[in-house]
């Protein structure tokens, strides 16, 4: 049996709350039998940009906080792009890893057009609408594009709105680099 974890760290968790958990296996077998859950308070510190209430904020034009993704995870709630062809029931496409935040609010209600990087690696990025960062985490937002790649074109965005973009880079991608936008 194998003791490697493949789960993302989960932090935000809430005391007295109840949390169900899904295990799924990766590869062709099915496997049975039990498993061992450790909760610990090791006083995690999430990466700066990290968490949605904490995005960094981008102007127009270039967007590089400088900021490496060595300590960044994933919050309960997060969302998943649509376009990224993730099934956790049959482990196609990618999964939430290592996300980056950023927030926009458009000057004028345009076309607009996200590239980003990531240090070279591959990655998957969305564009939400949300009334807040809270909502983002409760289902509250709206998608407004996203792409397993490196670019997202022609999203038309209202003046004024705030908007949420996500950088999602997960193991299959790499596990480091520095996101800009």
């Amino acid at each position: 049996m194998s003791t490697t974890a493949y789960a993302p760290l989960i932090s935000a968790l809430t005391n007295g709350v109840t949390y169900g958990v899904r295990v799924f296996s990766y590869g062709n077998s099915v496997t049975t039998g039990p498993f061992t859950v450790a909760v610990n308070n090791t006083a995690y510190t999430p990466g700066q940009h990290d968490n949605v209430a904490d995005a960094y904020v981008c102007s127009l034009g270039s967007n590089a906080p400088g900021v490496p993704l060595n300590n960044h995870g994933l919050e309960v709630g997060e969302p998943a792009g649509s376009n990224w062809n993730f099934d956790p029931d049959f482990n196609t496409g990618v999964s939430l890893g290592k996300t980056f935040w950023f927030t926009f609010t458009p000057p004028s209600t345009s076309a607009y057009t996200f590239t980003g990087s990531v240090g070279g690696n591959l990655f998957t990025m969305a564009v939400y609408s949300a009334p807040s960062a809270a909502a983002m985490l409760t289902g509250g937002q709206t998608e407004i594009g996203s792409v397993d790649g490196t670019t997202l074109s022609n999203l038309c965005l209202t003046a004024g709105t705030q908007y949420f973009i996500q950088i999602n880079l997960d193991g299959a991608y790499g596990t480091t680099g520095t996101p800009s936008l």
